[in-house]
């Protein structure tokens, strides 16, 4: 009877429609309470979408469904000010990334598709223009190129050049005048940073806990899939890195953060017998935070 009721749970926790639904119902409330408007509303969007189709096309948590979608959505929701149009950034920065994610897997042992390998670097040297949050996601795009296997000169030569043609773009034609990057902010933070903290701190306790207990089962994937899910870990390390180095504008990088998060609860729900536990763990946490965030 428990094990046939664990199952009956599993499969409606997990399932797409209750997780979706969900998500979308949290990110409303988020945005009510954020009062955000809509072309903010409509990056949000674009950030799921994104994240849906590229686990959909390489298969990232061993489910296709829509459930890495509404796991994000309730992630997001549950700090409203952070739904707020004045966190473009995060969202910008979770794009790219996800971009350079799809760009880099697409090359797996295929080290002759520079064209490709060169698409990555051209977006991180763009946006380390404005922010140095990009020069670290070029780092770990670089050692991507090494674990989907396709490092080669010619590939490290497209690496260079991208990173150098984006910002020789914008500042030769003077799209954006010259400046520094935004760098970090190394002064302490101050008590206001309380609820700052706690989101942070509850993203990456998600990141550790369900990543840490599916990397054994990551690393018994074919090679490619093995690859992909290695990026989505150093993607995860330096969000949390940008995060703790620049604590004072960590609302840039949670958003790239509760990515990664929601690949890992997907992940653990989607490769452990009781499944459902990981999402009801994210509800229950993503509701008491929202409450929390919002009445406080």
């Amino acid at each position: 009877m428990n094990r046939a009721r664990a199952t009956w749970l599993d499969s409606v926790m997990t399932s797409p429609g209750v997780t979706s639904v969900m998500g979308a119902i949290a990110l409303c409330a988020s945005v009510i309470a954020a009062d955000t408007d809509i072309p903010s509303a409509a990056m949000w969007t674009g950030v799921t979408a994104a994240l849906l189709l590229l686990n959909k096309a390489f298969y990232f948590t061993q489910n296709p469904s829509p459930v890495i979608a509404g796991l994000f959505l309730m992630l997001q929701a549950a700090m409203p000010a952070y739904s707020s149009g004045e966190n473009m950034d995060g969202a910008l920065l979770a794009l790219a990334a996800i971009a350079g994610l799809a760009a880099l897997c697409s090359c797996f042992s295929a080290p002759q598709k520079t064209r490709t390998l060169f698409i990555p670097f051209l977006i991180a040297g763009a946006g380390a223009v404005f922010s140095f949050a990009y020069l670290l996601l070029g780092a770990v795009f670089l050692a991507g190129i090494i674990q989907v296997r396709s490092f080669s000169p010619r590939g490290l030569l497209a690496a260079c050049l991208g990173m150098v043609t984006g910002p020789a773009i914008l500042y030769g034609f003077g799209i954006v005048p010259w400046r520094l990057p935004y760098m970090p902010d190394l002064t302490l933070p101050d008590i206001t940073a309380l609820h700052t903290g706690m989101s942070l701190l509850a993203s990456t306790l998600v990141c550790v806990a369900f990543g840490g207990a599916c990397m054994l089962v990551a690393y018994g994937y074919p090679a490619k899939a093995r690859a992909c899910n290695a990026l989505v870990y150093s993607l995860t390390l330096c969000a949390m890195a940008l995060a703790a180095i620049d604590f004072n504008n960590v609302s840039e990088y949670l958003v790239l953060l509760n990515c990664c998060a929601a690949f890992h609860i997907s992940h653990f729900a989607a490769t452990h017998t009781r499944g459902w536990i990981a999402i009801a763990i994210t509800i229950a946490g993503c509701a008491a935070l929202f409450i929390w965030n919002s009445c406080t």
